[in-house]
């Protein structure tokens, strides 16, 4: 069954390629203007509907950055679906679909995170759900040829071991534990303790680390689209 979803962007439209989304599409998917707005067709099952929009909406999220929702069109109501994606620039003039793989929700689900992450000022959530991008690609945090041990404070860890190292201290409360945060710690001139949210500048060192975990979960993620 195909079902129509209207467009609604959080902004100017006015740099919206129909052309290009529509190559970054798989075909089931057609993109059409009328009367000004922007409209998707659909060919699908409604169980699945949003699963199929979701992924795509936020993989175009990833790469773009503009914000849109889709909305369901009815011929009885309007469901607003919740599906968002962010835009600074345009779509790569080599855009393609995606080959999505039913054995394989990784990707989804990562994007997913992604987007969520991106709405969140919360350090301590934020951490978490760029991390947890990271961690399903590499999901043995323990493993230590994806994770190397981080045993000398004088140098740079490993960047998914200093991801990790973030994630633990935002993530629990008390005293360090572990040879390996407490070398992180020296490493960052912090006292040996989780996130202290009275110590403003722990706060600041932490919250100077976002980009670099963001940075981190982004280049997981390029790697599977």
């Amino acid at each position: 069954m195909t079902h129509k979803l209207k467009l609604i962007f959080e902004g100017n439209n006015s740099d919206f390629d129909k052309d290009l989304f529509q190559k970054s599409l798989p075909n089931r998917f057609e993109v059409k203007q009328e009367n000004g707005d922007y409209y998707i067709y659909v060919d699908q099952d409604e169980k699945q509907l949003n699963y199929i929009v979701n992924r795509e909406l936020d993989r175009h999220y990833f790469l773009t950055y503009v914000k849109i929702k889709a909305v369901i069109i009815k011929p009885i109501i309007i469901s607003i679906h919740t599906c968002k994606y962010r835009s600074q620039g345009t779509l790569p003039i080599n855009i393609e679909p995606q080959k999505w793989s039913n054995k394989d929700n990784n990707l989804s689900q990562q994007l997913r995170l992604w987007s969520l992450a991106d709405e969140i000022d919360d350090i301590v959530s934020k951490t978490i759900l760029l991390f947890h991008i990271i961690e399903i690609t590499y999901p043995d945090t323990t493993n230590k040829k994806d994770y190397p041990a981080y045993t000398n404070s004088s140098t740079d860890p490993d960047p998914k071991t200093e991801c990790k190292l973030i994630r633990h201290l935002v993530a629990h409360a008390g005293k360090v534990q572990g040879s390996e945060l407490k070398n992180y710690c020296r490493y960052l001139g912090l006292p040996e303790r989780m996130l202290d949210h009275t110590d403003p500048k722990y706060i600041e060192i932490i919250t100077n680390k976002i980009n670099f975990i963001e940075t981190q979960a982004k280049l997981v993620i390029k790697k599977s689209l």
